[in-house]
């Protein structure tokens, strides 16, 4: 099979098409011919060298955390009703998801419904999961949302921030959203019920008190937004972590950063709500796999809505 790999550390290393061997899987694994993925920043920060869980003996390393395909393979341990499935997944991180197959472990797959792979399609099902369970442990789990609270979501307009916007007014909060003056429009097609501009010095002035903020613009962002909750509100963070000695004078009852967790179960109330019509993920641009060193160069040039998606034709 093919796989785009790098053989050495750097921001601008070489990203090779190797063929290499088909993985087979083991135990209760299942092997998946990938349809659709996308780009995360923590593709860019893997190859660049600068992510703790992976050294020079993971080397040659094949990138990629988002997973959509159909399982064509099963271990002999394996759910038998899972042969020829369309799932989607994040994978650990000894393995990557820019190549032609990739080993599954069960706990890390949903089977997608049929309504939401003809809402979305394959591609649109492979910009989904790093993102989407983002947005869904940062609001859900740490977030601990409820309906009719007062959520502000910071970087509205990028991939984890449109989905999230999404996802807390399907919990039916009330939103704010946080983007630059050009993607104001987009923030009110994702739901938002209001939308702020982080290109107006003042844009935290004269806010209602905030229950939750979802911050994913880190920085000035993050230390402003922060004030803007109410005490034993909650501020979550998948960029940064917050002061915790601000967050203890504001009297929040929640101040972290998190990073999220490959869940399938946590997929499967995702893709209800994408087969349902209420969550959909925007594809910007679309990059096939043999022009993934093209696509990070794009990706790390910044500017996108939503997501940069990787096709598999």
């Amino acid at each position: 099979m093919h796989a785009m790999r790098f053989h050495s550390f750097g921001p601008d290393t070489k990203i090779f098409c190797d063929e290499i061997g088909t993985p087979v899987p083991v135990g209760a694994q299942v092997l998946v011919r990938q349809e659709g993925s996308s780009l995360n920043y923590i593709d860019l920060m893997i190859r660049a060298g600068g992510y703790p869980r992976l050294d020079a003996d993971a080397l040659p390393y094949c990138g990629g955390r988002d997973v959509a395909g159909r399982v064509e393979a099963l271990g002999p341990e394996a759910d038998p009703a899972l042969l020829g499935a369309f799932v989607i997944g994040l994978p650990e991180i000894d393995r990557g998801s820019f190549a032609d197959y990739i080993v599954m472990n069960p706990s890390e797959l949903c089977v997608v419904p049929d309504a939401a792979l003809t809402q979305v399609g394959a591609a649109g099902l492979g910009a989904l999961p790093l993102v989407a369970l983002t947005a869904w442990q940062g609001l859900h789990d740490h977030g601990r949302i409820v309906q009719g609270q007062r959520v502000l979501i910071t970087g509205g307009s990028g991939g984890v921030g449109h989905l999230a916007i999404q996802i807390a007014k399907a919990a039916g909060a009330e939103v704010w959203a946080l983007a630059s003056d050009a993607n104001q429009a987009m923030l009110s097609q994702m739901g938002a019920d209001h939308a702020l501009s982080y290109q107006d010095p003042e844009w935290d002035e004269g806010l209602p008190a905030f229950d939750m903020v979802l911050d994913l613009a880190g920085g000035a962002t993050l230390a402003r937004s922060l004030a803007t909750l109410r005490e034993g509100g909650r501020l979550v963070s998948a960029v940064a972590a917050p002061d915790e000695v601000a967050a203890k004078a504001r009297g929040l009852a929640y101040a972290q950063f998190f990073i999220a967790q490959a869940s399938g179960a946590q997929l499967a109330p995702i893709v209800e709500l994408v087969g349902a019509g209420q969550l959909r993920v925007h594809i910007s641009e679309t990059y096939p796999l043999a022009e993934l060193e093209a696509a990070q160069t794009r990706f790390k040039a910044g500017g996108l809505r939503g997501k940069l998606a990787i096709s598999f034709d």
